[in-house]
């Protein structure tokens, strides 16, 4: 920005809001200025560089040329979007941190564009609740308005952004216009809050709170949930094979940092290497004792014992092993029979503790069954050992030999480690437990309980024999979880009822954690740990740890936009005519399941 050339009042006055920012303590010195398009910020806790870029203020639906008045000494300068906004930032930034700094030029950018687009002055208490629905609904980039895929976090794009006391400050430094005097700012949270209830369904004190997925609406919390599921179905097997490597390891060469930092960072490196491609190891040969080559050969071996004791338990109860077995069994239109296999499944690898063995339960499942029925595919004579001898047969099929195998799980590994901020041990084991979230997130959207009720160790779960003559020929036990609902009840352990997937779940969970009595089992405390079941601090990072990368990889939103790209094209090549065919056999352009797919699929784009 150039400083106009009026009188030296006026440049004194930019020169001081200069120095105000230079002043900020994380403030990149010798990388802009406020004269300039673009200022850094340093992150000291994670030695990166924030970058606030002024731009888009530039942008034709986003500039006015006089959006603003400043008056100093009763003469009066006009202000455009672009010079309001940089005091707008300056004004709104915190004194010590940087904490919602890049919500601020997003906050400006949207009131402008607003304004331009409705043909406002400014923001008044005429438009303000038009403002806030579109600020939660709508985002601005350089080509103007999208459709948010989600609301934006009220800590990350709000909190700090009190709109009504930065206007007053700004306002004590003599500028005037965009935000009205008369909006207080309680009511302006009035306001917004009225849009939340009207918008999200919710209150602003909800909204405030986060930890809900509650706003973002049944369709998409759905899309969420299927995208976790097949993150869990996918993936299961290779995550327990390598956690449960992990954990031997750590153990057996005592690798923590407290005991020997060096020889933590060494060996884990050689661990995580032998996992994936990529070469971790540091030019050290040996390290107390252990020869790096005899420990990646050891790491090697083990992972293939573990998926040789893995790999019938985990793909038994996989879900398209389960519904290939109801189709071999003739029973593929029938919804109870899922229930039944994976009952039977649950019996046969974990112990139930019931009385009820899995002849009994499949017995009582074929006898209530039609006999004209049972005659057509031939169930009469099918005993158990047969269901699980045909389970065997479809599981076997999958099983790779230890060269293939050993070379897939690499692959998966280096996949795992490529999303990581860093190629090291903690980064992978970060985004391998991304596994164990999507399945902590399953049940807890199956369960639709508070946050702070998901702390229970396994043995909270009861299983009982179904006594229902309704129902308990296909669902042959209950599973009663025994635990405490603190915002109703206090410490006071209520009985509920949860399905057998949540059970499934919790199990494996439990299996890949093998947590102390009376730990939790849908999660691994990482501090805290007097703390241990108060479930909400550990639930809620989990539930969101999967969220970029479902908006990235869902593949029903990759399809969407290829497909609405495809209808924009001019002209279609063959490769393009084939893709456009088979998608369209998938979804129906203009139908609303693909309409709706489309609009927030198209932030992984514009964002």
């Amino acid at each position: 920005m150039e400083v106009k050339k009026l009188d030296s009042r006026y440049c004194d006055f930019w020169e001081s809001e200069n120095k105000k920012l230079i002043a900020h303590p994380d403030f990149f010195v010798g990388k802009g200025t406020l004269f300039d398009d673009a200022v850094y910020f340093n992150h000291k806790t994670v030695k990166s560089v924030t970058k606030i870029d002024f731009s888009i203020l530039d942008c034709p639906h986003v500039n006015r040329d006089v959006a603003a008045t400043l008056c100093l000494d009763g003469l009066r300068y006009s202000l455009s979007a672009k010079e309001y906004g940089k005091l707008f930032f300056v004004a709104a930034l915190p004194e010590k941190n940087i904490y919602g700094a890049t919500a601020i030029p997003q906050m400006i950018e949207h009131i402008f564009a607003f304004l331009n687009a409705s043909q406002y002055q400014m923001i008044d208490s005429s438009n303000i609740d038009a403002f806030w629905e579109s600020y939660l609904i709508q985002s601005v980039n350089e080509n103007g308005f999208y459709n948010r895929l989600s609301p934006p976090s009220y800590n990350g794009a709000i909190k700090f952004l009190p709109l009504a006391k930065i206007r007053n400050h700004l306002k004590s430094l003599g500028v005037i216009g965009v935000i009205d005097e008369s909006l207080t700012q309680k009511k302006i949270e009035s306001k917004l809050d009225d849009v939340c209830r009207s918008t999200l369904n919710i209150t602003l004190n909800e909204y405030r709170k986060g930890g809900s997925f509650n706003f973002l609406g049944l369709e998409l919390g759905q899309y969420y949930i299927d995208y976790l599921r097949q993150n869990y179905q996918q993936d299961y097997l290779y995550t327990i094979i390598y956690k449960k490597t992990l954990t031997f390891f750590i153990s057996k060469y005592g690798l923590t940092r407290e005991r020997d930092i060096g020889l933590y960072s060494r060996l884990l490196g050689v661990i995580v290497s032998a996992m994936s491609s990529y070469d971790l190891q540091s030019n050290t040969m040996i390290t107390r004792g252990v020869r790096h080559n005899d420990l990646f050969k050891e790491v090697k071996e083990f992972i293939y014992s573990q998926y040789l004791a893995e790999f019938d338990k985990a793909m038994s109860l996989n879900e398209k092993c389960i519904e290939e077995l109801a189709l071999k069994l003739g029973l593929g239109m029938r919804f109870d029979v899922v229930e039944v296999i994976r009952i039977l499944m649950l019996q046969k690898f974990y112990d139930l503790g019931c009385h009820k063995s899995p002849e009994e339960v499949w017995t009582g499942y074929i006898s209530s069954l039609e006999k004209s029925f049972l005659d057509i595919r031939n169930l009469t004579e099918v005993h158990v050992d047969e269901v699980y001898s045909q389970m065997d047969d479809i599981t076997e099929t999958q099983k790779l030999s230890k060269i293939d195998f050993l070379r897939d799980i690499v692959d998966f590994g280096s996949r795992i480690l490529e999303r990581g901020t860093r190629p090291n041990y903690r980064s992978f084991r970060a985004e391998l437990n991304r596994v164990f979230h999507s399945m902590l997130t399953l049940v807890a959207a199956w369960l639709g309980y508070r946050k702070s009720e998901f702390g229970f160790p396994l043995e909270a779960i009861h299983i009982e024999r179904n006594q229902d003559i309704l129902d308990n020929s296909y669902i042959p036990f209950r599973f009663k979880l025994k635990w405490i609902v603190p915002k109703t009840n206090k410490s006071t352990k209520i009985n509920r009822e949860i399905t057998s997937q949540c059970y499934q779940i919790a199990v494996q969970l439990n299996d890949a954690f093998s947590p102390v009595e009376g730990a939790p089992c849908l999660y691994e405390p990482t501090f805290v740990k007097e703390r241990k079941n108060e479930s909400g601090m550990f639930i809620e990072m989990r539930v969101k740890s999967n969220w970029e990368f479902f908006v990235l990889n869902y593949q029903p939103f990759i399809d969407a936009i290829q497909l609405d790209s495809l209808h924009k094209k001019d002209t279609l090549d063959e490769r393009d005519i084939q893709d456009l065919e088979q998608l369209s056999a998938r979804y129906r352009v203009g139908y609303v399941a693909s309409t709706n797919l489309a609009d927030p699929a198209s932030i992984s784009l514009a964002g």
